[in-house]
């Protein structure tokens, strides 16, 4: 059987290559992610390509000298994409990052100063630096994933884990001192360059790849959250709530518990619009917003649920319970003045409170879960706690009259 020649040096001018294209085809689709390290992944493929490069050339150049210079670039390649990740990882600068642009200075110094005349020792330890780096970057990815969202950043620490494994060989005593051979003859010899070539261009096609695939799961995860999220007051809205409401109901159907629903609403807020204009009455249900976020503990949902309209909703709350925070915060809304322009102004609240039990059914094995109901119980108890006079919180049916706060 015969191959086509393809020697190592043919394999990394392909690699270099294939490099550089990578940075047209980032800066193309990464321009709408800015300030999420696409500049730096960009500057890692041209160090990388330059690296490449010169490994493909040194027979044409003096080789040891080329070779020196190869690996700086594929060491500093190496740290540009570690600190690539770092940003889109939104971390801040630090001294970790510092340490990780001094990397590959530090261990050139070090190769340096341990093998100055023996190039095949320098060798050997060039690549087990390069592989101590991919470690790194390999410890960046798995200890920032929670800063990720999708799979990408999984594709990319395979790729990662082959890459390192296809440089350690040249890291072991009694591998060659480089990868710059003579053209191959032999079938054998052959393969190895095919494999080899192959190897490098699959890391270079899954290192870009994984990165896009970052970039777009961020970006998804963006445009959910931002249709998640209301815009005024910057608290989850109703289809967000709903969302929230699915993950975590069907376990206090389990439980058999309950679910607390407190339903807020600005009193008098037309005559705020009126009276101030609507500016004003953006102005107030952000200042509503941020007095209800502060009261919100652990375990208790909290959204804008349309116009001047909030609601908590409690988990595993019984009706005591539910109308002790219902109390809190009307009270904290009612002692919080807002300032509106020169005027300062006391907003209140008026809240309906309804309690529901969660079983699950015999027959069906789950109950389903009527939202909608549970919603309307609550503003009925509402305009219970507004007839009898606002600023105050009234229970559904099951109380006998409204409870002042």
């Amino acid at each position: 059987m015969l191959l086509p020649q393809l020697n190592p040096q043919t394999a990394f001018t392909i690699t270099a290559l294939s490099s550089w294209s990578m940075i047209a085809l980032l800066w193309v689709m990464g321009r709408s992610f800015p300030r999420q390290g696409v500049a730096w992944i960009m500057g890692s493929l041209a160090s990388f390509g330059l690296g490449y490069m010169l490994i493909a050339l040194s027979r044409a150049l003096p080789t040891e000298e080329a070779m020196r210079v190869s690996y700086f670039m594929l060491g500093l390649g190496s740290s540009l994409a570690a600190l690539g990740i770092r940003r889109f990882q939104l971390y801040r600068w630090s001294l970790a990052d510092g340490a990780i642009a001094l990397l590959p200075h530090a261990m050139t110094a070090v190769w340096l100063a341990l093998a100055l005349n023996d190039f095949t020792l320098y060798a050997r330890l060039s690549n087990a630096g390069f592989v101590l780096q991919i470690i790194v970057l390999c410890a960046i990815l798995i200890s920032g994933r929670k800063r990720m969202v999708g799979h990408g950043w999984k594709v990319m620490l395979g790729g990662l884990v082959i890459q390192a494994l296809s440089v350690l060989p040249f890291a072991l005593p009694g591998s060659p001192p480089s990868t710059v051979e003579p053209v191959v003859h032999s079938l054998a010899e052959q393969l190895m360059a095919w494999a080899l070539c192959g190897v490098m261009f699959l890391n270079l096609q899954l290192s870009v790849l994984s990165f896009l695939m970052m970039l777009q799961d961020r970006r998804t995860d963006n445009e959910r959250q931002a249709a998640e999220v209301d815009v005024l007051t910057q608290l989850p809205n109703r289809r967000s709530l709903v969302r929230q409401l699915a993950h975590w109901l069907p376990l206090v159907m389990r439980q058999q518990g309950s679910v607390g629903i407190i339903l807020l609403d600005i009193d008098h807020f037309k005559q705020v619009n009126d009276a101030f204009g609507h500016d004003a009455g953006d102005r107030v249900l952000q200042h509503v917003a941020g007095v209800l976020r502060e009261e919100v503990r652990q375990g208790e949902l909290l959204a804008r649920y349309g116009g001047e309209e909030f609601v908590i909703v409690l988990r595993n709350a019984d009706r005591q319970t539910a109308m002790t925070v219902a109390a809190r915060v009307v009270e904290k809304v009612r002692n919080a003045p807002v300032q509106l322009g020169t005027h300062v102004r006391h907003v209140t609240v008026s809240a309906g409170v309804h309690v529901q039990k969660v079983a699950i059914d015999e027959a069906d094995g789950a109950s389903g879960w009527p939202w909608h109901d549970w919603i309307r119980q609550a503003d009925a108890a509402m305009y219970v706690a507004k007839g009898a006079g606002r600023n105050q919180f009234a229970v559904s049916p099951r109380s006998h009259a409204p409870v002042p706060a």
